[in-house]
């Protein structure tokens, strides 16, 4: 599914009408030193209308130290636990983050640049701030911030 969507409408979309038979191809990666990480992911898509391919590569960094751990098996970062939390009398996590994706779905791509900031007040409360800049024709920022 494309990320970048506008009051709810995708920018891009698959129309998979009258598809009975589609194969999906894909390879992840991810790794972690430290206060760093980053991931990537392919991937390739065909079905029986037409041919969808796209990437993405993303990377972050803990300012305060903290560190994400990898699930293998559920192919997901885990938890991200503050070392000095709210709750404790500290600050939270500081996390500066960037991504870079694409997408060509029916000849109809999408480049996305994306920097980021979070913070980890606790261990079961976050605070975002994006900015993601596309390449679309007509779309230019999305601004999100989520608590």
């Amino acid at each position: 599914e494309p990320e970048l969507r506008l009051g709810g409408v995708n920018i891009i979309d698959v129309d998979s009408t009258g598809v009975n038979d589609y194969s999906v191809y894909g390879l992840e990666g991810a790794f972690a030193y430290g206060p760093m990480w980053m991931s990537g992911e392919y991937y390739y898509a065909t079905d029986s209308n037409d041919n969808y391919n796209g990437h993405y590569i993303e990377t972050g960094l803990f300012l305060t130290g903290e560190t994400k751990e990898y699930s293998v098996s559920d192919s997901v970062w885990g938890h991200v636990t503050p070392n000095n939390s709210l709750n404790d009398g500290g600050f939270g996590a500081i996390e500066i983050v960037g991504r870079y994706s694409y997408a060509d779905v029916n000849r109809d791509e999408e480049t996305i640049y994306t920097v980021g900031v979070n913070w980890y007040l606790t261990n079961n409360v976050k605070a975002q701030l994006n900015y993601a800049h596309s390449d679309i024709p007509s779309v230019d920022v999305r601004l999100a911030v989520n608590f």
